[in-house]
């Protein structure tokens, strides 16, 4: 998040979807990519899924996409795959673009452009842009892009707990215990291990 792209994740981890909102200040068209915290050795434009969206005339426009080069990104249905959003809204208001989607990523629904999310991931790291020109064409965005990492699961593995302050997960203390997926158990703190049971 930045004073001029703003970004919400809220996910259904076990249903394997996510719903997204994103707003900036801009006019024109608007962008994120999600790559893999590994992938060091090369810029966070390549080979990067994408979802590119914008508003003209009252229609929203919300595209999922694949950057195979520091160009314009692909629709992944030209290049075979398929178009994984669903629930697409948008709208301008005020000199900004704020536009919503939900992205699947149950395993049989992906294809070969589509970031690999899943439960184990602590983190995703994302890529933005948006126009510099408030234009719909899909030209470069200049000065006006970054890169971030999202807290992806908070639901840590058993043994672990969420740590706000961190957005990471950490490992429970001696005699403490936590177990993943039980919606008995707080997502940001461990329990006491029952007495007898160390």
């Amino acid at each position: 998040t930045t004073e001029i792209y703003t970004l919400s994740l809220h996910d259904a981890l076990p249903i394997l979807y996510f719903d997204m909102a994103v707003a900036a200040r801009t006019i024109g068209w608007l962008g994120i990519g999600f790559y893999d915290a590994k992938e060091t050795d090369h810029h966070a434009m390549l080979n990067t899924d994408m979802v590119l969206a914008w508003v003209q005339d009252g229609t929203v426009f919300i595209e999922d996409r694949f950057a195979s080069a520091l160009d314009t990104p692909n629709l992944d249905v030209t290049l075979g795959g398929t178009d994984q959003l669903s629930n697409k809204e948008g709208q301008q208001v005020g000199g900004f673009t704020y536009v919503r989607f939900r992205r699947s990523f149950r395993p049989a629904d992906l294809d070969d452009f589509d970031y690999g999310f899943g439960m184990e991931l602590d983190h995703v790291k994302v890529v933005f842009a948006y126009s510099s020109v408030n234009s719909n064409q899909l030209v470069y965005h200049g000065p006006t892009r970054g890169y971030g990492t999202l807290t992806w699961n908070t639901n840590c593995s058993t043994n672990f707990f969420f740590d706000i302050l961190s957005a990471t997960c950490q490992a429970c203390s001696f005699g403490y215990y936590r177990i993943a997926w039980d919606p008995r158990y707080v997502l940001t703190r461990c329990e006491r291990c029952p007495a007898g049971t160390l």
